[in-house]
């Protein structure tokens, strides 16, 4: 006899065992396995539908992220890869520590979100909404940000080698230390944003506004800053400019 392995259950089962274990306050996916799951069905709809996830906290601070705590749905460690979020609310949500490779985020609302060590390698980010998020330390290598929404955002240490921000508005992001070698952002809106000590070796800025950013201590060799706006930006030593 051929033993067969058991079937996936769908999202709306998944999600109703989960409300039902929980209550509808409470949708918890942590460390559940989602990968190629569609959050885009009305199953996903219905339940967050309940949920009160349209004001972020108020003790939220992407500049001291110890004192943060995340308030939306619970996506901690949750393994999504190539699972498609797009269109989706997920504003407050705890993504902490997810694997999101390749995963679809096109459109997506995921202001105040916690991100923080997330692995979303090649994952798309299209137009989504990332304002003030804490992506501190999160793998987006070769990640597709094209016109994202990225104010304010909280970004130190993460790594965004070879990452696409062509017209990306992360005006006031935090990129300290943050890995952007290679990355492509054409006409992207970096004004005041801290880049201190990031690594933007062959990085395409062309056109980008940094107007008012911190670029001390920055490495910039080979970077193109063809027609970039550089007013008021604190530019790093002649040393770390190819």
């Amino acid at each position: 006899m051929i033993e067969r392995a058991p079937l996936r259950p769908s999202l709306e089962e998944l999600l109703d065992r989960i409300e039902a274990a929980r209550g509808p306050w409470n949708t918890d996916l942590a460390n559940e396995d989602v990968s190629r799951y569609d959050f885009g069905e009305a199953a996903l709809q219905r339940v967050l539908s309940g949920h009160r996830f349209t004001t972020p906290p108020t003790w939220w601070s992407p500049a001291n992220p110890s004192r943060n705590k995340p308030a939306g749905l619970s996506l901690r460690g949750v393994q999504a890869e190539a699972a498609n979020f797009r269109g989706s609310n997920l504003t407050g949500a705890d993504l902490q520590g997810a694997v999101l490779i390749g995963a679809y985020f096109t459109e997506a609302r995921l202001v105040h979100a916690w991100l923080e060590r997330v692995q979303a390698a090649s994952a798309i980010f299209r137009y989504t909404n990332l304002q003030a998020a804490d992506l501190a330390g999160a793998d987006l290598e070769g990640a597709d940000l094209r016109g994202a929404i990225l104010v304010g955002a909280y970004l130190r240490g993460a790594r965004l080698m070879g990452a696409n921000l062509t017209e990306a508005k992360a005006s006031g992001a935090d990129l300290r230390e943050a890995i952007l070698i290679q990355m492509n952002g054409t006409d992207a809106d970096l004004s005041y944003a801290n880049l201190r000590d990031a690594n933007l070796t062959n990085a395409v800025l062309t056109g980008a506004n940094l107007e008012g950013a911190d670029l001390r201590g920055a490495l910039l060799d080979g970077a193109d800053l063809t027609d970039a706006n550089l007013r008021a930006a604190l530019l790093p030593a002649p040393s770390g400019i190819g």
